[in-house]
Formats: structure tokens, sequence, C-alpha cells
């Protein structure tokens, strides 16, 4: 037993367990740069709470490489539901009591990559830009269990409701792995249903 502030005893596995937790907490708050603490957590009571309906803020600004493209520098939400079916397989929602419905996609990814794809936002591989000038596809750097790239589909300046309190953000649609990346783009470009408005350049290029 250890002796607190006050005189009250508690084990030391208590006490080394919160050690642990914050220990985590920290470090994986070094991993993802670009992530506040709050949002980690924020994702972390949205799993746990599936009843969980507030919009959550995932970003505190959007990355420079599209406010150069003239879009507004504003928070980056996503509705709670898409969080869940990104980072959950079908299977772990159905053990958390969510009703799967027809058209719900679980994705699977898990948090960590979940979290290492919008921490990689600022260094994409690529952005597109749809006709209608309003949704935005950025193309990550990473790939799914299955080998398939990342994408996060965005809409630009829009308006989310968050505790009764409207609010302005550049909302993330959704997350997952794209199958046949090159073909889909290579034929919505073709149609001109996508723009490519910037490209990582490679060193060595």
């Amino acid at each position: 037993m250890i002796l607190i502030e006050g005189g009250i005893s508690m084990p030391n596995a208590i006490i080394d367990k919160d050690k642990a937790l914050k220990k985590y907490s920290q470090t994986e708050q070094r991993i993802y740069t670009n992530l506040s603490e709050k949002i980690i957590n924020d994702i972390d009571s949205v799993l746990s709470n599936v009843k969980e309906r507030n919009p959550v803020k995932l970003r505190d600004n959007t990355p420079n490489i599209l406010v150069k493209q003239g879009i507004n520098n504003l928070p980056m939400y996503q509705n709670p539901s898409h969080i869940r079916m990104n980072i959950l397989s079908t299977e772990e929602a159905v053990d958390k009591g969510i009703i799967i419905r027809q058209g719900d996609n679980y994705h699977g990814l898990g948090k960590k990559l979940y979290l290492e794809t919008l921490n990689g936002l600022d260094n994409p591989r690529a952005i597109f830009k749809k006709s209608n000038d309003k949704d935005y596809i950025i193309i990550s750097e990473l790939n799914d269990c299955n080998g398939n790239v990342l994408i996060v589909p965005i809409e630009i300046h829009t308006t989310t409701k968050v505790n009764k309190v409207n609010i302005n953000t550049n909302r993330i649609k959704s997350l997952y792995g794209k199958n046949n990346i090159d073909r889909y783009l290579k034929d919505n470009m073709i149609c001109g249903n996508l723009i490519q408005i910037y490209e990582q350049k490679r060193s060595g290029v």
C-alpha cells in the first residue's frame, strides 16, 4: 500500500495503472503531433459511448495545403457514427450493441491507423477536387490491412451543430481504404468529375 495526501492509502497496482495510462496518453500525443490530447480522448469517448451524437472536432485547423488552395482555415469535425464506422469492424460494432443498418459500412481500420491518417493530413500524397467545388478527396500515404490506399473525403465551408450551436467547419466525411484507387481517379478525371489540385513532390523526381 502507498500513503497519499490526506492519509488515504491506495494499492500499488491502481497507482501503477494510472501512471501507465497517463504515460500512454502522453506517448500517443507525441506520436500524433497534429492531434491534441482532447481530440484523442474525444475519439475514445465516442467509441465507448455508442449513443453519443455530437459531432467530434478532429482537428483544430485545416491543413495548410488546403488553405493555400483558398479553403477557409476552419476546425474539422466528423459525425460520431462515421468515426465508429471508420474505426470499428462490423463484429466490433455488434459487440458494442450497435444496430447495423442497410448501407452501413464498417471499415475496421482500428484507432491507431485512423489517428495516423488524421495526423498525416498535413502531408498527403495528393488532393483532388470534385466538380461541385464543395467536396475534396485527400489521398493519404497510408494503406489499410488489405493494401488499399486510405482516402479522406471532406466537405468544405459547411456547418455542423454541436450542443445545439452551429459551428463553421470543414467536415471530414469519412476515412477508409479505397479499392482500385488508380482506376477510380483516372476514370473520374477523364470524365471531369475530379480535378487534381496537389501532388506531393518526391525526392529525386
